[in-house]
C-alpha cells in the first residue's frame, strides 16, 4: 500500500507567472514545459507511518517533436541521480495534456492528466499507468495564486481521486503555463501524504 501511495505520488508529475517566477517557455497556452533542456526541480516530503522522508525530484526535457503535433519527452531524476530513473512521454495539443510512455512503453490509451479548454467543475476520467483496472477521476478547478519556493504563479488547480480496492488516493496539482506542475499533494486512506513544490525552474537554451 506505502509503496502504491509513493508511487502515484511521484508520477503526478508529470503554466503567465507573476513577479517574482522565472520566465516561461513561448508556448505560453500549453501547461508544460516545451522547450529542450528546460529544467524543474522539486522539493519532496513524504509523511509515512515510520516518518518523513524528504528527496529531491529533477524533471528534465530531453526531446521535443514537433512534427505530429508536440510530443515532449520528460526524464525524471531522484536526488543526486546521474542516470535518469524514469522517462515519461507527454502530447500536447488544444484538447489537453496526454501521457504517452511511461519508460517507453506507450499505453493503450493516452492519459488525459488535463483538459482544455479550461473550465471550472469539468470532469473526466482516465487510467492510471495504462492500468484496466484502476480509473482515476479528474476535476478542473479555478485558477489560482500559488507560492512555491521557485516564486509565485497563477496556476489552474487539477483534484483527483483514485480507487483501489478498498484504498483511496486524493491528489490536487497545480499546473502553470508554459512551466507545467509547480505544486502537488496527494494523500492515501491510510493517512501517508505527498507533497511537491516547484524549487527552482531554468530555462532550455532556445
Amino acid at each position: 500500500m506505502i509503496r502504491l501511495t509513493v508511487l502515484l505520488a511521484s508520477l503526478f508529475v508529470i503554466l503567465p507567472l507573476s513577479k517574482g517566477a522565472p520566465r516561461v517557455s513561448t508556448d505560453e497556452k500549453l501547461y508544460l514545459p516545451t522547450t529542450v533542456g528546460d529544467k524543474l526541480v522539486f522539493e519532496r516530503t513524504t509523511q509515512l507511518p515510520v516518518g518523513e522522508d524528504k528527496e529531491t525530484l529533477t524533471a528534465l526535457v530531453a526531446d521535443v517533436d514537433r512534427k505530429d503535433g508536440l510530443v515532449v519527452t520528460i526524464q525524471y531524476r531522484y536526488g543526486k541521480e546521474e542516470k535518469p530513473r524514469r522517462t515519461f512521454k507527454f502530447h500536447a495539443s488544444d484538447k489537453g495534456i496526454f501521457w504517452l510512455e511511461n519508460n517507453e512503453k506507450a499505453f493503450k490509451e493516452p492519459k488525459c492528466q488535463l483538459k482544455l479548454p479550461l473550465r471550472a467543475g469539468d470532469t473526466w476520467e482516465s487510467l492510471f499507468d495504462g492500468r484496466p483496472d484502476i480509473t482515476v477521476k479528474y476535476t478542473t478547478g479555478k485558477e489560482e495564486d500559488v507560492e512555491v519556493p521557485a516564486g509565485k504563479f497563477r496556476a489552474v488547480r487539477i483534484d483527483s481521486v483514485m480507487t483501489v480496492k478498498d484504498s483511496k488516493f486524493e491528489t490536487t496539482d497545480w499546473y502553470a503555463p508554459g512551466v507545467g506542475l509547480v505544486k502537488s499533494t496527494s494523500r492515501a486512506s491510510n493517512g501517508v501524504t505527498d507533497v511537491k513544490v516547484l524549487k527552482s525552474f531554468t530555462p532550455g537554451k532556445k
